[in-house]
């Protein structure tokens, strides 16, 4: 289950990643620089990517706490 493709609002390009899977590349990103894996040449496209990334994120996050506080006023309408 993915939260970016249940928002109707959120409008993605056919190329946008999912949450899950930017998440996965920053998880990635972070254990290639813990464990040296990258290059000097490799280490500004891959921060760029995470840059992305996280920036992706964050809208998600974002948006959903924003659908949460509406439901949630929602219920309390309904209560």
């Amino acid at each position: 289950y993915s939260l970016t493709n249940s928002w109707p609002n959120r409008k993605e390009k056919k190329d946008e990643l999912t949450f899950e899977q930017n998440y996965k590349k920053l998880e990635q990103l972070a254990s290639d620089l813990q464990n040296s894996q990258l290059t000097i040449d490799q280490i500004v496209p891959r921060m760029k990517e995470a840059i992305d990334a996280l920036e992706s994120c964050k809208t998600v996050l974002k948006e959903t706490k924003l659908k949460v506080k509406e439901l949630s006023q929602k219920l309390e309408e309904v209560e």
